[in-house]
């Protein structure tokens, strides 16, 4: 239903129920609350004097403009250079704007022998639908370490050196960010 412009009264003009149900009741079923259907649902302009409802997102999406010009939910804009659209470590010089980004991070803590190195892995929580770009970084102040990741679609695998001779127990910050399996 469309909004209809209230139209300009003067004293002793006739309001009929016609008018009241055209001007005020049919415009609010038009626009707020009207439109609404389901918690979470908003408004906004669709064009001039017409208002559209936009259902909730699902969980881990945004609110932000498509490329249609609308808003919308999905990913945070970001956009990227690489040869495959799901495997972030294939190399190439295609822009992407990925419509959905999967962020996932955390603390790995470890033991590490003097001038030893620890070799390991874990599952990501959620998939990716390629191979995601993956970082680490050690949480340590005084010695030397290299630290290397591995990542696949569901798993980040890491080798962390320790290059003294100095025994120490460690954590290491991990990041890995790619486009979420379907």
């Amino acid at each position: 239903m469309a909004y209809s412009v209230v139209p300009t009264v003067a004293t002793g003009d006739l309001w009929t129920a016609a008018n009241h149900n055209t001007y005020i009741r049919d415009n609010f079923a038009a626009g707020v609350p009207g439109l609404f259907t389901s918690a979470g649902d908003m408004a906004y302009a669709s064009g001039l004097r017409a208002a559209t409802r936009l259902p909730v997102g699902s969980a881990g999406k945004i609110l932000r403009v498509l490329a249609t010009g609308l808003p919308g939910w999905g990913g945070p804009v970001i956009t990227r250079i690489g040869g495959s659209t799901t495997d972030w470590s294939v190399v190439g010089s295609t822009v992407y704007t990925p419509d959905q980004i999967l962020i996932q991070m955390g603390i790995i803590g470890l033991t590490l022998t003097a001038n030893g190195s620890v070799a390991s892995g874990f599952s990501f929580s959620t998939a990716f639908a390629g191979v995601p770009m993956a970082f680490a970084s050690p949480i340590h102040q005084y010695e030397w370490y290299a630290i290397s990741v591995s990542p696949t679609a569901t798993m980040l695998n890491y080798v962390v050196k320790n290059l003294s001779n100095v025994a120490t127990t460690m954590k290491v910050n991990w990041m890995a960010i790619g486009q979420p399996a379907s």
